[in-house]
């Protein structure tokens, strides 16, 4: 009877130490020598208490000489809330561990069955994530580091501004400009302040001789024209200790030798088109009339061999959408559009032919001998007075101005 009793009281003694839960904090490397540091649950009387019970019911942890973590034995469903770590019995110096977006950081750790391991029989709860005190000077320093382009020159100045300073991106004074450093690995750097880069837009400068501020770097388009500034730069973060660096990689040339490229235009028209028809292509870079209206900035087209209409413009016209507009020059009149046939939704393929007008969607092409074109076939039909919603064209009776040579 002795020995079944002996026994059992060596079973249950194995069983109590099977249930020791222990806590192992590796500290955040600044934590200093001989630190108190303190644990604490946010459910340590049996319900929510935002303070975690620190710092007088807390639990204060050790450190052996040989050991990366400060442990201490804690009660069996002490982890399974809210955990908290503070410093040197401080309730506000409390550890924290870095968000997944590299910037901002965050306290207390929940979810901790991530972390339980057991050993020996023993239950540990490893937390490895804080790397930082809050009351620690963390600043971290942002900075800006711009691939410029390949015709950059050698001694440019490049300035970056920022929507923070309105959209003129701190340019229309240059106060609030940043100029940058360019380093000998040809990359450009300039450090911010956050809220210069966090959720605002850049622009980047190639300063002119006379401190111009409209040559801006562009980046290339899905439809291969382009576009300025950038918003998706928090997309492409190096997180260096406490620097973040913001590469920015994706502009591939400046405005102004972008806006000089010659670009070529073929439309081929609707099969209702007149042999002799006279066919302008105006663009929404004059505004919503295309150029259509008042000084006529839209460009007639010429009528090859082959039946397409050319002709051949600037990079600025083409990166705007585009209209099409079968001209009555004896009225004088510019409303009769082309249009094209949209996509019959998925979901009712037997839906009636709908219509609209412009190009927004055409791709500028680039062949071997650089030659950039765009070549539009979509339009099948040409209206009057359609119920798309055109512009009104100008009275018969209003003078109108052509920009350029007109021939008709």
């Amino acid at each position: 009877m002795r020995i079944k009793i002996t026994f059992l009281l060596v079973m249950l003694v194995s069983l109590m130490q099977a249930q020791t839960t222990m806590v192992a904090f590796k500290a955040p490397e600044s934590t200093p020598e001989n630190a108190k540091i303190l644990v604490g649950s946010s459910s340590w009387q049996g319900g929510w208490d935002a303070s975690y019970g620190l710092p007088d019911h807390g639990y204060e942890l050790t450190k052996a000489a040989d050991d990366d973590y400060y442990r201490v034995e804690v009660p069996a469903d002490f982890c399974n809330a809210g955990i908290r770590f503070i410093l040197n019995g401080d309730p506000e110096n409390i550890a924290q561990w870095l968000k997944d977006d590299g910037i901002n950081y965050d306290t207390d750790s929940w979810g901790n069955e991530d972390y339980k391991v057991e050993e020996n029989g023993n239950i540990v709860y490893y937390f490895n994530q804080f790397v930082a005190w809050k009351k620690e000077v963390i600043v971290k320093s942002n900075e800006i580091v711009f691939h410029a382009p390949e015709s950059t020159p050698a001694d440019a100045v490049i300035c970056v501004g920022s929507t923070l300073f309105n959209w003129d991106y701190g340019f229309d004074n240059l106060t609030n400009v940043i100029e940058m450093e360019k380093g000998d690995d040809g990359l450009y750097r300039a450090e911010v302040e956050t809220d210069f880069v966090v959720g605002k837009g850049l622009r980047f400068v190639l300063m002119g001789d006379n401190g111009e501020v409209d040559n801006v770097a562009v980046w290339r388009t899905e439809r291969n024209t382009y576009d300025i500034d950038s918003w998706d730069h928090d997309k492409h973060i190096i997180v260096e200790d406490y620097k973040i660096i913001y590469d920015v990689v994706k502009f591939y040339d400046w405005r102004k030798n972008v806006e000089n490229t010659s670009v070529s235009i073929l439309f081929h028209a609707p099969e209702s088109t007149p042999a002799n028809g006279i066919v302008y292509v105006g663009s929404r870079m004059f505004n919503d009339d295309f150029g259509f209206t008042g000084t006529i900035e839209a460009l007639e087209m010429e009528k090859g061999a082959d039946g397409i209409y050319k002709v051949t413009t600037t990079m600025p016209f083409v990166n705007q959408p585009l209209r099409f507009v079968l001209v009555d020059e004896d009225n004088l009149s510019f409303d009769n559009i082309a249009l094209y046939l949209k996509a019959k939704p998925e979901d009712n393929p037997d839906a009636e032919d709908e219509y609209d007008r412009d190009s927004w969607d055409h791709v500028v092409t680039v062949g071997d001998d650089d030659a950039h074109v765009v070549e539009i076939s979509k339009f099948v039909k040409w209206t009057v007075n359609s119920s798309v919603g055109l512009y009104t064209a100008p009275d018969a009776g209003e003078a109108i101005i052509f920009a350029g040579e007109h021939n008709h």
